[in-house]
């Protein structure tokens, strides 16, 4: 279990941060990447809570496809562990590539990552 705290930098309300949809912009598009699709759903309800713009894919075929097809992705959030030709890591390599204005986070349920070699990122 955890919880996580997502807020704009600078906005304060009440001495707390804003979310991203009471702000007077539009909302950054994150790109979710996780086949484990309870997961998916529940991280896509807590960035929506906090003011995201949510698109979900389940593998790095399907997140590719969200790449080519959106041009205002802004953060891509992948697992590491993919059901597709590429994992995690090298599908954030191709999008530091292709796409290198979008921020990357990799995440991971596994407790031990060997880094090095193929995991670098």
């Amino acid at each position: 279990s955890y919880a996580a705290r997502l807020s704009s930098a600078g906005a304060q309300h009440q001495g707390h941060a804003l979310p991203f949809h009471q702000l007077a912009q539009p909302a950054p598009v994150v790109l979710f990447v996780d086949d484990d699709e309870p997961l998916r759903e529940l991280a896509a309800e807590v960035l929506a809570e906090a003011g995201f713009d949510v698109l979900e894919a389940a593998n790095a075929d399907a997140a590719l496809a969200v790449l080519q097809s959106r041009s205002d992705v802004c953060v891509l959030v992948t697992d590491v562990d993919l059901p597709s030709l590429l994992n995690g890591f090298e599908l954030v390599r191709l999008v530091q590539t292709r796409w290198p204005k979008i921020a990357l986070i990799v995440i991971s349920g596994q407790t031990q990552l060997k880094l090095g070699g193929p995991f670098d990122i």
